[in-house]
């Protein structure tokens, strides 16, 4: 993990993750991050991707000053 991914890490007010995902990386978040759990297995999705991405798009629009 480079120097600027893990402080966007613990920057992050919400950070959306998969089952891939370090759990000891996310350890690094702030107090009171919001994590949304969108993962993928062979035959259950969380949530189909095109919702995964409208959901990612709506809270980047909302850190949007």
């Amino acid at each position: 993990m480079t120097v600027k991914a893990l402080r966007v890490v613990r920057e992050a007010d919400v950070i959306i993750y998969d089952r891939l995902a370090n759990p000891d990386i996310l350890k690094e978040a702030k107090d009171g991050c919001e994590f949304i759990y969108v993962g993928k297995e062979d035959s259950h999705h969380t949530l189909p991707q095109e919702e995964i991405m409208k959901l990612s798009i709506k809270l980047h629009s909302n850190m949007i000053v």
